[in-house]
């Protein structure tokens, strides 16, 4: 008897061995809940059957949960019997007809089975018992040990076993999680078992053989997946077909955007799926939204829980470096099982902008590269590198990175440039109101910099005054709700405003925005200034659908005689 785990070479072997031979046998397979023993034990069937390897003709698979009695079993192993070359089938009402013409025999033509139908409980006990009797000679799958039902003792389970063994001539796989055993059943499934089973397999498969086993070869995304499930050490194929599952989804919806957009959100998912339904062994979620990989690089290091430790160098390590607004998206989306498509769309059109703007420029990211991947002597070129990052990258780089940043420069001798380099950054940056207002950051505990916090409460007043055009109209199209305060401001605005703005957005902002402005044309009372604000916003699309063939396509949907 073999007793202990082993590699999956080693275990897939054993499984087709016990397959090809037509001797009476006991396999048991035992590990974790999740870990994937019926998977994989499913998986090694259809292999060796669709290789005609299976010596026996004819198979059942049980499942023991809910199941209250051994008549029940005796009735269940009856019932779900089916010829092993149709391995992969589930037994239905053809194949118990077919069961149930063999017992009758010679009786088929008084004992017609359609006759019985509205009579099945009538005879089902002594049906039942008929049946367990033409159990012989056939493979047995008996799976959920630990969760049979309380009228089912342990020991009676493998008492029938060993009867389907050295009576029926049958070849008997079972498959359980020892560990959840109550107390005395561990006690009755130990002492029993070596006398019942002739061999125990302990399937624990590494990461590795985990994501080999669990994830599906055929999709377009598997190289990924596989990646980031070894890279978390993801066992449980539960979990990893629940990724899988919700990245089919993520797939059709994000379809038409750059491939990097489905990567990334397949790379957050895989971490939040991990986290939500291995909580035990996984990051929290909570942990995961307040990550910041520079935590702990500047300043005093505050005392944090032990595991936390661990847990920031497991999402280094995977590459998870904050949690931006698409990934909030994506974990809405896994905390609800279902997506908002508006919303995810719109957050990938915005990544999906920011990726064009990486793609030109990725000097602040090779700046903390040379940080973080060497102890070469070489802090010069990594300061230069910094400054030089934030002259031309301010785009890319959000106010937590800037104060880190920052603040990585002073402490390396670098502040005299700080000032300076904070106010080339507000300068690049041309935001609505809301971006200068830290109190509504996410991570508004990161942005430590007292020069960085200082400039953004400045540019925040300076600007507060002055609505964003942008903003006011994304509201008013949003929320269909404006005050005469947004009318005075918008009847402001010339056709020219309305123009730049309308050819500076793009993607669901534009769509907004232009539903905005035209707000107040379907009002019947409507003052002189929302009928100006109507008059300027149409004359800025005319002069748009002037240019073009193809953008007086697009503004027909908003002017039908443009």
């Amino acid at each position: 008897m073999h007793n202990g785990p082993m590699g999956i070479k080693q275990f897939s072997d054993e499984i087709a061995r016990f397959l090809a031979s037509k001797d009476p046998e006991v396999l048991c397979i035992t590990g974790k809940w999740g870990v994937g023993k019926t998977f994989a034990w499913n998986r090694y069937l259809r292999e060796a059957q669709a290789k005609n390897a299976v010596a026996l003709t004819r198979y059942a698979y049980v499942s023991l949960f809910g199941q209250n009695s051994l008549e029940d079993v005796r009735y269940a192993l009856f019932e779900n019997t089916i010829p092993s070359n149709l391995i992969g089938k589930k037994a239905d009402l053809t194949t118990l007809q077919s069961s149930i013409e063999t017992i009758v025999g010679n009786w088929r033509g008084v004992l017609k089975f359609g006759k019985y139908v509205p009579k099945v409980a009538d005879f089902a006990e002594g049906l039942g018992k008929l049946g367990f009797i033409n159990v012989h000679d056939q493979i047995v799958c008996i799976d959920d040990l630990e969760r049979a039902g309380a009228g089912l003792d342990t020991k009676d389970i493998l008492g029938l076993v060993s009867f389907l063994k050295e009576q029926r001539e049958c070849k008997v796989i079972l498959l359980l999680n020892d560990e959840a055993f109550t107390e005395q059943a561990e006690v009755d499934f130990r002492s029993q078992l070596e006398k019942v089973a002739d061999t125990v397999l302990r399937f624990e498969p590494t990461p590795t053989e985990a994501a080999d086993i669990g994830v599906d070869k055929s999709t377009s995304f598997n190289k990924w997946l596989s990646v980031n499930c070894v890279g978390l050490g993801i066992v449980n194929i539960r979990v990893i077909k629940r990724i899988e599952r919700f990245a089919l989804r993520l797939e059709e919806e994000l379809k038409s955007f750059d491939q990097r957009i489905l990567q990334q959100a397949i790379h957050s998912a895989t971490l939040f799926i991990y986290s939500k339904y291995q909580p035990d062994d996984a990051p929290s979620l909570d942990f995961i939204q307040k990550f910041n990989p520079y935590q702990g690089l500047i300043g005093k290091k505050e005392p944090e829980e032990a595991n936390h430790t661990t847990w920031r160098s497991l999402l280094r390590q995977y590459g998870f470096t904050n949690i931006d607004e698409f990934d909030r998206v994506i974990l809405q989306g896994v905390e609800q099982g279902r997506f908002d498509t508006v919303l995810l769309k719109a957050a990938a059109e915005k990544q999906e902008l920011q990726l064009k703007l990486q793609d030109k420029d990725r000097s602040f990211s090779q700046a903390w590269d040379a940080y973080h991947d060497s102890f070469d002597d070489n802090a010069e070129v990594v300061l230069n590198g910094m400054e030089e990052a934030i002259r031309k990258y301010a785009l890319a780089i959000t106010p937590m990175n800037l104060s880190g940043t920052i603040g990585l420069l002073k402490e390396m001798g670098r502040g005299k440039n700080a000032k300076e380099l904070i106010q080339q950054y507000i300068a690049a940056r041309t935001e609505p109101n809301e971006f200068w207002d830290l109190s509504k950051y996410p991570f508004r505990g990161d942005i430590k910099d007292p020069d960085v916090v200082d400039a953004f409460q400045k540019k925040l007043e300076a600007s507060a005054d002055k609505p964003e055009p942008g903003s006011v109209l994304d509201r008013i199209g949003t929320q269909k709700g404006w005050n005469p305060e947004d009318v005075a401001f918008l009847a402001s605005l010339s056709a020219d405003d309305f123009y730049k703005l309308f050819k500076t957005q793009k993607g669901l902002d534009l769509r907004r925005i232009i539903y905005g402005a035209l707000m107040f044309r379907d009002i019947g009372n409507a003052d002189e200034k929302m009928k100006l604000v109507t008059k300027n916003a149409e004359e800025a699309l005319r002069r748009i659908a002037a240019e073009s063939v193809i953008n007086a396509r697009r503004v027909k949907q908003y002017i039908a005689d443009a």
